[in-house]
């Protein structure tokens, strides 16, 4: 399944796709899927933050698509790490440890998305 965001290739923006764009995403990824179009989309378009272009063909086939980073594996990895650690230090309960370490979680993999996409 394709995203319904997608980064822009200069800026790391996210930005939304159109319907039709997610439309044709989805097709394009099933087999056998037939549809009809009035038109042909335009090859490239403008990013809204930068105005770099952006390659419409790469767009629709998932090249851009946001998520799926090194942040959400680090987020989880710090998450079930965090959970124990204060379950093994301040004796919480194990929902309440799961809340506080879900929410450290998160923004730790935030953290690091954001880092990641200043360093490439």
């Amino acid at each position: 399944m394709k995203s319904e965001t997608f980064h822009c290739p200069h800026c790391r923006t996210v930005l939304k796709k159109s319907a039709a764009a997610w439309v044709l995403g989805e097709m394009s990824a099933s087999k056998g899927a037939r549809g009809v179009m009035m038109g042909a989309p335009a090859p490239a378009v403008p990013c809204p933050a930068c105005g770099g272009t952006i390659d419409t063909a790469g767009m629709v086939s998932g090249k851009y698509d946001a998520g799926g980073g090194i942040g959400d594996v680090v987020g989880l990895v710090a998450g079930l790490f965090g959970m124990i650690a204060l379950i093994a230090a301040y004796d919480l309960s194990w929902w309440l440890a799961g809340i506080i370490a879900l929410v450290g979680g998160v923004l730790v993999g935030r953290v690091v998305d954001f880092v990641a996409r200043k360093l490439s």
